[in-house]
């Protein structure tokens, strides 16, 4: 091997030494191999509290600060994490579970009047359920009566195992660059564990909505020497609402080992499916940089000396990290999301420009212009891409709003949506789609005068910098029939206005986009001078919350922006205007203004009816209202593809043997619409051994009567109506009593075992706290939680265990389910019928058991729920018997997984009924010329009801 020289070498640092000094040593670089030779003697580094400025580094030749150069930044004397990767967080990073109780506790230790609201919240919380106290048994949690977290265990998740298990993997998550905390009912910290040099700074860059289910704390742990042995100093700070936008917060750090604790505390009982986030965390203090960062994909600096990078804006990307400029899109590409790639251009559709009324005139007339969306990011010179229509003159102005109309139960002409099943214009009434037709529903609003906006859709809200309401009328916006104004004079210095639109679901996937599930379009003109100001957009369900593509400022006329959406559930979108404090605003306000056009929400799963679409074809065009009409760009048909069209009334599906007349056929007697399959005859699933249905059925239920597989017949009509089962009382460490209540109804049709909740949500409000929406499920086999407080009994999370009767079976301890018939019966009953005949062998009798479902699967049961009701035959009990929960000494409540609960019945109402051949005669002696004849029951029967036994015979 050849001699080693100075180019085989690379220097690298140590950690600081006793006398706090870094040393560089010399370390073979990756690949080389030789010997002897030339080896670098160790170089003494400068003193572990020696800094640079942002933006320089510690050059080790010359053992001096130097400026970064372009498309490299540096902290100086820190470290930045940003753009978190799912699969590897730095070494240094943290994801763990927190007790909620434990953690509340350390909130209410915060509190102070002008946190009064919060401290209500906590200390509800913390009254109901005590305080976290000791270790807990891991095996044996269902037997454990103290557990303070038993109620939130068992609503959150339904389950009877411990929190621990049931919150992994469901604390804060890497997505898209983003840690994201979107579990309200558990509790998780990121934990950062740094060694500074000399005193510093922690900087926290966090999304907290206000409405999010959660609170947020930082710790802070200092040790005045490396490691855990030295003294401490103990900080605690939470974290304010953000209200739309990111914030940044900052704590002290101390030289020394610092261990830094951002948790998300579970609000428990608030199940709003908003997310807290963390954009960044910055840590200053560690020692000086040996070396400058290169800037990420999709980001460059053009100057040296930086400390941060820029983001690639407008048409310009970067595909490799170390730019100090970005590359622009050709004309047929645009950039994606990151700015780190460009996308070919698609044909222009109705989606990429927007439609704009003018004013109406005094005769009710106005004109409808057409625009391409800024940045045009789609090509119109392809056969497939639409033509922009030309500009309509004189044509009405609308009523009310697409999806609308002026319904006749109101009497001061407000517009409202028109009624499922139904589709307007906004010009005309309301009107049904027919038979096998289906709205395609939406949020449009082009229209913006106050009779015209639903109020409870859409909240029109102004806020000061101390987040009081702003004074006057209207919050600031001024709504000019065809737009929705916020001008300066409006708006308080440090204050911001914002419009929310609030969507519970998507109804489908938007077609040739992935995962996409609808659009939000909105038009909008903006001028802020001197970018004192910006106008934004926000989806509650971003996880990028990326501003610098959903901010604007400047002078910018009329423009569209389409967004697309990429969860199915809840979101709240926002349109905010925020201004700068008084120093900057003072002067510069003059002809600061932001304008909104239209708002359009496609592909929602309710709203207003637009226009409706053919079931029987999921590709067809939709109907219109006529050959002319305007609102054809908002009514989606060439984009959305539907997980179910219904086109009929529950439990009725659709034939279309006639393509021209189709029509609503009722599901028959004995089978049931279970699924989202409408089409068809094929759509009435036939109801499972036992089971019938009525009519035009969405269930299958038990007529209380039933014959088994050798013709003995029972009937347990008699066990009509609602039962209800309650758990042993359980105590938390500060004697709140809790108990599950259970509801079941095991005969006929109806819905009526009904459990519900009655919480109240305390948040900020300038009216105080209200009442949460009244929560009530209705099915066959449901439940609640009850917590005795003082002056009342508090209800919460009610569940749906079984809608859906799947069959009726009886299970003999001593004749096994042949396998035809466990294959049979488990493609509906997902092994649950393997319990009940080992519940069977155990007692020694044989069941009749119904076996219940909830639906559709969810993430911890992705069979979703099942409930099975075990009835024992049991002549020996009186009236309706004994019913209770199947408990065994694995699982003590009835359940193992949180998703099958098993119940037992005895009842003699549960007994075949009774026959001839249950009784045997029996002569007596003959005395005094006398024949008796005794009828006895045989020592094996167990029936009730049928035949009865006939009375002793002398003749």
């Amino acid at each position: 091997a050849r001699e080693c020289s100075t180019d085989d070498y690379d220097l690298q640092e140590t950690q600081c030494d006793s006398n706090k000094r870094r040393w560089f040593v010399g370390v073979p670089k990756p690949g080389v191999v030789c010997e002897g030779g030339y080896v670098p003697p160790p170089l003494q580094g400068k003193p572990c509290n020696y800094t640079c400025a942002r933006g320089e580094y510690v050059d080790v030749a010359t053992q001096g600060c130097a400026r970064c150069k372009a498309g490299t930044y540096s902290l100086g004397d820190g470290s930045r994490w940003e753009k978190f990767n799912a699969d590897h967080l730095p070494t240094n990073f943290k994801i763990q579970h927190k007790d909620v109780l434990t953690e509340i506790k350390k909130i209410r230790t915060l509190m102070d009047e002008e946190q009064g609201d919060l401290m209500t919240s906590a200390q509800e919380l913390y009254r109901v359920f005590g305080q976290s106290g000791g270790s807990r048994d891991r095996r044996s949690a269902a037997s454990d009566s103290s557990d303070p977290l038993r109620v939130q265990r068992d609503v959150g998740y339904d389950t009877e195992s411990d929190i621990d298990s049931m919150c992994i993997g469901r604390g804060w998550k890497a997505k898209d660059g983003i840690l994201i905390m979107k579990s309200p009912e558990c509790s998780s910290s990121v934990d950062v564990e740094v060694d500074l040099a000399k005193d510093g700074e922690f900087r926290i860059q966090y999304y907290l909505p206000q409405d999010a289910p959660y609170w947020m704390l930082v710790e802070v742990k200092s040790y005045s020497c490396s490691g855990i042995g030295g003294a401490a100093k103990h900080v605690y700070k939470t974290l304010n609402v953000t209200r739309n936008h990111w914030h940044m917060q900052s704590l002290p750090l101390y030289e020394g080992h610092n261990v830094i604790s951002v948790t998300a505390i579970s609000r428990m009982f608030e199940m709003s499916q908003q997310a807290v986030m963390i954009k960044s965390i910055e840590v200053t203090g560690t020692g000086y940089a040996t070396a400058c960062t290169p800037c990420p994909k999709g980001t460059h600096i053009a100057e040296g000396g930086a400390d941060r990078c820029l983001k690639c804006i407008g048409m310009d990307y970067s595909d490799e990290p170390g730019l100090s400029f970005c590359y622009t899109c050709s004309d047929d590409y645009y950039p994606n999301a990151d700015h780190t790639a460009c996308v070919m251009k698609d044909a222009c559709s109705t989606a990429d420009y927007t439609q704009m009324y003018g004013v109406c005139d005094e005769t009710g007339k106005t004109t409808l212009t057409s625009e391409w969306s800024k940045p045009k990011l789609c090509r119109d010179d392809l056969p497939a891409s639409v033509k922009l229509p030309e500009k309509q003159e004189n044509i009405s102005c609308p009523k009310c709003n697409p999806g609308m109309s002026v319904q006749t139960n109101h009497s001061q002409g407000h517009c409202s949506f028109c009624p499922p099943g139904s589709y307007s214009d906004g010009s005309k009434a309301c009107t049904p789609c027919g038979p096998g037709y289906q709205p395609i529903y939406g949020y449009h609003f082009l229209w913006w005068e106050e009779r015209t906006i639903p109020k409870h859709i859409i909240d029109l809200h102004c806020t000061q910098a101390d987040e009081s309401e702003c004074p006057g009328t209207g919050q600031g916006w001024q709504a000019e029939k065809n737009s929705v104004a916020l001008h300066y004079s409006a708006l308080p210095a440090g204050g911001e206005a914002s419009i929310h639109i609030m969507v519970s679901e998507f109804a489908g996937r938007l077609a040739g986009s992935g995962n996409s599930f609808g659009t939000v379009e909105f038009s909008y003109e903006v001028s802020c001078p001197k970018s004192l100001c910006s106008f934004s957009f926000l989806d509650n369900d971003d996880l990028s919350l990326d501003n610098s593509n959903w901010q604007w400022t400047g002078e910018r006329g009329k423009n569209k922006v389409t967004r697309l959406v990429k969860s199915s559930g809840f979101h709240d979108f926002r349109w905010t205007f925020s201004v700068g404090g008084t120093e900057a605003w003072n002067g510069h306000s003059d002809s600061a203004m932001v304008r909104i056009y239209s708002i359009s929400v496609n592909g929602t799963a309710d709203g207003g009816g637009t226009t409706c679409r053919d079931c029987s074809s999921p590709t067809s065009p939709a109907t219109s209202t006529s050959a002319d009409d305007p609102i054809g760009s908002y009514s989606d048909e060439d984009f959305f593809e539907y997980e179910a069209c219904a086109g009929c009334p529950a439990g009725n599906y659709l034939d279309v043997t006639d393509s021209k007349n189709h029509k609503c056929l009722q599901c028959k007697v004995g089978t049931a619409m279970t699924s989202l399959q409408h089409m068809g005859p094929s759509a009435c699933l036939a109801c499972g051994k036992g089971t019938t249905s009525t009519p035009a059925a969405v269930s299958c239920h038990s007529d209380c009567t039933y014959q088994d597989e050798t013709g003995l017949s029972y009937d347990f009509s008699s066990l009509r109506g609602v039962h209800t089962v309650h758990t042993p009382a359980h105590f938390t460490q500060k004697g709140t009593r809790f108990i599950y209540e259970y509801k079941l109804s095991i005969c006929g049709s109806q819905m009526d075992a009904k459990c519900f909740g009655n919480m109240t949500e305390r948040r900020r409000s300038n009216q105080g706290s209200y009442l949460s929406k009244f929560q009530q499920v209705e099915t066959k086999v449901c439940r609640h939680t009850m917590a005795s407080l003082k002056t009342s009994i508090l209800n919460a999370f009610p569940i749906s265990l079984g809608s859906n009767l799947l069959a009726v079976q009886r299970l003999d301890p001593d004749v096994p389910l042949s396998n035809a018939s466990v294959a049979e019966l488990e493609k509906s009953t997902y092994n649950a019928s393997r319990l009940s005949a080992a519940l069977a062998a155990k007692l020694g009798h044989p069941l009749i058991s119904l076996f219940f479902h909830s639906g559709k699967g969810e993430s911890r049961c992705v069979n979703g729920r099942m409930a099975i009701i075990n009835l024992l035959c049991d002549p020996s009990q009186e009236d309706h018997g004994e019913l209770r929960l199947a408990a065994s000494d694995e699982c003590m409540e009835g359940t193992c997984d949180g998703c099958t609960y098993s119940f037992v019945w005895r009842t003699p109402k549960a007994c075949k009924l009774c026959t001839a051949d249950d009784y045997t005669e029996q002569f007596l002696k003959c005395t005094n010329k006398s024949k008796t004849t005794q009828y006895l029951w045989k020592p094996e029967t167990r029936c009730a009801g049928g035949v009865v036994k006939p009375e002793n015979k002398i003749e």
